[in-house]
């Protein structure tokens, strides 16, 4: 896809994939929670926190989204994370040329995303059990504002997050409508597989601002936890510097 020279960024597509773990402790804490349901919610909180980072401005400033660069084949982005979790790695390669996105254009882009995730862990209280994995699927994007030369980003939809352990995570996105609604809302469940009206937590509020988890069903249930995506802290990313970089990796290759 080409685009006006206004919604061209200087991140490639490689170093997105950063914004899953800008908050390492939120992302390793489901690898220390024994009880199996509730390692689910973690990691469905943990992929919530990562919609801001991932889909909103990196910047704050609303209207102001830029396109990526396209990744070249075999384009590497390496870098760590150090916090009380200890060290986090990140290794993101372009593995092929096709990056599983569908779209179209009239006032608005719609993305549609192909491909998933796959999150893989080892339970804490039996270390030599088989890996349990979390199959995540992508959300679809509409661009808003083109016309003004102020882009946002939509989320529409819905996604799931399906664990080998039995449990099932469903989000439904849904934005600011004529009448009602707030932008970049959504509403989630976590339930037994298979038995989608046995909710045993929801989650509620909007992405890119913050959101309640609460013990069932509805605005009724327990509230047990609250994220703000805006004050929550970010570690920062340790990047080799670019004298020290392979050719291959983002930063030596853009020159950046």
């Amino acid at each position: 896809m080409t685009a006006p020279p206004f919604i061209l960024g200087t991140l490639s597509l490689t170093e997105f994939s950063a914004y899953w773990t800008q908050h390492p402790s939120v992302f390793v804490a489901p690898a220390a929670e024994k009880d199996p349901a509730k390692r689910a919610l973690l990691v469905l909180k943990w992929f919530l926190s990562t919609l801001k980072p991932s889909y909103s401005t990196r910047n704050d400033k609303y209207g102001s989204e830029k396109k990526p660069l396209n990744p070249f084949l075999g384009e590497l982005f390496l870098g760590k994370w150090e916090d009380e979790a200890g060290t986090t790695e990140l290794v993101s390669e372009q593995l092929e040329g096709y990056n599983g996105q569908k779209a179209s254009f009239s006032r608005t882009i719609h993305i549609k995303q192909i491909g998933h995730a796959l999150l893989t862990l080892t339970p804490p209280d039996n270390p030599s059990a088989p890996a349990e994995t979390y199959l995540i699927t992508l959300p679809n994007i509409h661009i808003e504002g083109l016309i003004y030369g102020k882009p946002f980003v939509e989320l529409n939809g819905c996604t799931y997050i399906s664990s080998s352990t039995g449990y099932t995570g469903k989000i439904d996105y849904s934005g600011k409508g004529w009448v009602s609604g707030k932008k970049n809302s959504f509403t989630a469940t976590l339930y037994p597989t298979g038995k989608e009206k046995d909710v045993m937590y929801s989650v509620e509020g909007q992405w890119p601002e913050a959101f309640a988890i609460r013990e069932g069903s509805g605005k009724h249930g327990t509230v047990i936890d609250n994220y703000n995506s805006r004050n929550a802290p970010i570690t920062p990313l340790i990047v080799p510097a670019l004298e020290q970089q392979d050719p291959w990796e983002a930063n030596k290759a853009w020159e950046k």
